[in-house]
């Protein structure tokens, strides 16, 4: 009986350091997962024949810095969010110097949040 209650009880200390090790890994940190983007052009305004040719500028622009949509990365939404803003600034960046006659929105979805990450309206503002 003694030695049923001591194996019993060192699976027991088992289970509960497995529980222990399995609550402490989920912590705080988010896990790594697949997240998909999708980017392209929300609401666009124009009185000029140029908005197509500016629409394609501000296209390559992005496609340079991102790929092709819908864009997937893998790891925490947090840093896979913050891998793409990074990107959409290097391609604004890229437009600063350009004086655009339309007013164009580009948008960047993490569809697996359901998040815009980024949304930037190009005009003659810019």
């Amino acid at each position: 009986m003694k030695r049923t209650f001591k194996w019993m009880s060192a699976m027991l200390t088992v289970v509960a350091i497995a529980f222990a090790v399995t609550l402490t890994s989920c912590g705080d940190d988010e896990p790594d997962q697949t997240n998909i983007y999708t980017a392209g052009f929300g609401e666009s305004h124009s009185n000029s024949l140029d908005m197509f040719s500016e629409m394609q500028t501000i296209e390559n622009a992005f496609k340079s810095e991102l790929g092709n949509s819908p864009i997937v990365l893998n790891g925490s939404t947090e840093k896979c969010d913050a891998e793409i803003v990074a990107k959409c600034q290097k391609a604004e960046a890229k437009l600063s110097g350009i004086a655009f006659k339309s007013s164009i929105q580009y948008l960047v979805t993490n569809s697996t949040s359901g998040k815009v990450v980024y949304d930037h309206t190009f005009s003659s503002g810019n």
